[in-house]
């Protein structure tokens, strides 16, 4: 006999698909360079942005461009940078992929600690 499944109790039984999920919706709302924004990053975001472009392109950080932070928040950027073609979207699910990631690593250091 087929058991019935409920979608509460897959979701009780694997915590992680309900932190995913969250994770999307924090980053799909509250993100300045989301897919539902006004599709224009805001000042940080966008010498983040354009610094790790430059950087793709040949300059070189801290001498040909400037910023005060440390080169791995350009680092993050370049990977989605390149997979969709210097688009912004490729940085906004890059960023849902590090959030993601930083959420299952602290979902199980708290699961071991408690």
């Amino acid at each position: 006999m087929k058991e019935n499944i409920n979608n509460s109790d897959v979701l009780i039984k694997h915590p992680i698909i309900l932190l995913l999920i969250a994770d999307f919706f924090l980053l799909l709302l509250s993100s300045d360079i989301s897919p539902i924004s006004h599709g224009f990053p805001h000042f940080d975001s966008s010498v983040y942005i354009y610094n790790a472009e430059q950087f793709l392109n040949g300059k070189v950080l801290y001498r040909e461009l400037w910023d005060h932070k440390g080169p791995i928040v350009y680092f993050m950027n370049m990977p989605g940078l390149i997979v969709f073609n210097n688009r912004v979207i490729g940085v906004w699910l890059g960023e849902l992929i590090y959030l993601s990631i930083g959420s299952i690593l602290l979902f199980n250091a708290l699961k071991i600690m408690f």
